[in-house]
Formats: structure tokens, sequence, C-alpha cells
């Protein structure tokens, strides 16, 4: 609201044309769902097996990569950061890799990308 305000009337025109009117999102009904079971993982790197009904009561922060994805690889640095944000809270952050490769099903490539990235 405060940036709107500081626009000039042309401006907020333009504004309004690309992100439309106000939505008060107060008016929507909450809904809430769990997360389906983790199943069908056949080895943990970096952890012992968890699942998301032993985390429950924590955030959990689900991220799913593939270890040669650039965009993934990139965005290692930000989940790392999570990670030693906020240990000793009650926050998990939990990588899902998810192979798009035949090289990306080799746990111990997985594990030195993840290595190499200083993700324990």
């Amino acid at each position: 609201d405060q940036v709107v305000k500081a626009l000039s009337e042309a401006q907020q025109r333009k504004w309004l044309e690309i992100v439309g009117e106000q939505y008060d999102l107060s008016t929507v009904r909450v809904a809430a769902a769990a997360a389906p079971e983790l199943r069908g993982i056949e080895g943990w790197l970096n952890s012992k097996p968890l699942t998301l009904e032993g985390l429950r009561g924590r955030v959990v922060v689900l991220h799913f990569i593939a270890a040669d994805c650039i965009n993934c690889v990139r965005n290692l640095p930000h989940y790392k950061e999570w990670h030693e944000q906020f240990d000793g809270r009650e926050v998990t952050v939990l990588g899902v890799h998810t192979p798009e490769t035949g090289a990306e099903r080799d746990p111990d490539h997985v594990r030195e990308e993840l290595d190499g990235h200083g993700v324990t």
C-alpha cells in the first residue's frame, strides 16, 4: 500500500494494470491438508531415515533436487544457509533427490556433489 502511495497517478494506473486490484486475503477460507508420508526412498544421505510423522510439530522445508541440475545446484547455498540459520530450532530442511540422469542415480555421485557444495 505504501509503495502505491509513492507512485504518481500514471504510475499507479500502470501498477494496477500489471498487478490488478488489491485482494483481501482475509476472505480466503483456510484449507489445511496433511502432506503424504515419504515413501519409496531407497537410501538416505546426511541423515538417518526420517518420516513426516516423526517430524510432526516441526516446520519442514521440503525441496526436490537433481544433483546435476544447474538450477538445483544454484539453490544449494540457500538451503545450506537455512539449515545453519535454523539449527537448534523446530525446523528441518529436507532435500529429496530426484535423479534426472543415469549418473544422478549413483548415490556416490550425489554424495560427492553435496559434499562439494558443503551440504551436510
